[in-house]
């Protein structure tokens, strides 16, 4: 898929680490990068301590719509 949308720059996930070999996307001409994502911390009405790892719905429901957004941008 990468060399037929002449992709230069593959993004993976940190945990692929483990089993991808750069030399496999250098020798075809692409870059190897990986995500460093830290998920954001925000507060959880149900939990006295915080779940990570959880999907987007759960951050839309404890902080609602416009406050989801800024926490997503950086800005809260």
């Amino acid at each position: 898929i990468l060399k037929e949308t002449e992709a230069t720059v593959y993004l993976s996930g940190t945990g692929a680490k483990s089993y991808q070999k750069n030399d496999s996307f250098s020798s075809q001409g692409i870059e190897l990068k990986y995500q460093e994502f830290i998920p954001p911390v925000y507060k959880q009405f149900k939990n006295s301590s915080f779940s990570s790892g959880l999907a987007y719905i759960d951050i839309l429901f404890n902080l609602g719509k416009e406050d989801s957004s800024k926490l997503l941008r950086g800005a809260l």
